[in-house]
């Protein structure tokens, strides 16, 4: 079949020299609202609120930020199933240590396949979804998403979308880049992490 070679800018295989762009500064704890898909249009929009850019940047009361991807190839959903062994972990104020444990924790845990309606479903009726983290690959006017994604209900979620463009609007119907986007993520933790530091001393 003509194409199977092609190396497309997946994480299943990146293209030599690609580079996946992390999302983390901007999206890690929103709360993921919505995700509606429209096969159709070929359209897939995720809806989500990141509180602190919110109040951080006074972008105004109730502005939110859509991720909306346009020619949408392929989306997959995989569900982590926690190992149901004992792991003590330490109390999460005990940051450093509770992130290396968790770590190892994580790696004991299977990844099974989950049915993107399933998905979509599960987060259209869980008011506590939430982004945990998100990374996005280019090249070749190709654009590769990949989500974190933990449930108010406990389940953690990783999930894929690839699609011909992606563009981040504001609830206003504002479109802005996604470099534009990141940095209100840089700025707010480069100030999180003065403050921090202050209160250090």
């Amino acid at each position: 079949m003509d194409g199977l070679d092609e190396k497309i800018p997946d994480w299943v295989n990146l293209p030599l020299g690609t580079e996946p762009v992390s999302l983390w500064c901007s999206v890690h704890d929103a709360s993921l609202l919505s995700a509606s898909s429209d096969l159709l249009a070929r359209t897939l929009t995720l809806h989500f609120d990141t509180y602190y850019l919110r109040s951080f940047h006074n972008l105004g009361e109730g502005i939110t930020f859509s991720i909306l991807l346009k020619g949408v190839q392929s989306v997959r959903a995989f569900r982590w199933s926690v190992w149901p062994g004992n792991f003590p972990l330490p109390p999460a104020k005990q940051w450093e240590e509770h992130q290396t444990k968790m770590a190892e924790f994580r790696k004991l845990w299977r990844q099974e396949s989950e049915s993107w309606e399933t998905f979509q479903s599960s987060v259209n009726g869980d008011e506590d979804a939430e982004i945990t983290e998100g990374e996005v690959v280019s090249g070749d006017g190709i654009s590769t998403i990949r989500l974190g994604v933990q449930m108010g209900t406990g389940e953690w979620y990783e999930v894929f979308v690839r699609a011909e463009g992606l563009a981040i609007l504001r609830s206003d119907q504002q479109e802005i880049a996604l470099s534009e986007f990141l940095s209100l993520g840089h700025a707010y933790w480069k100030a999180f992490d003065n403050r921090s530091k202050k209160n250090e001393a």
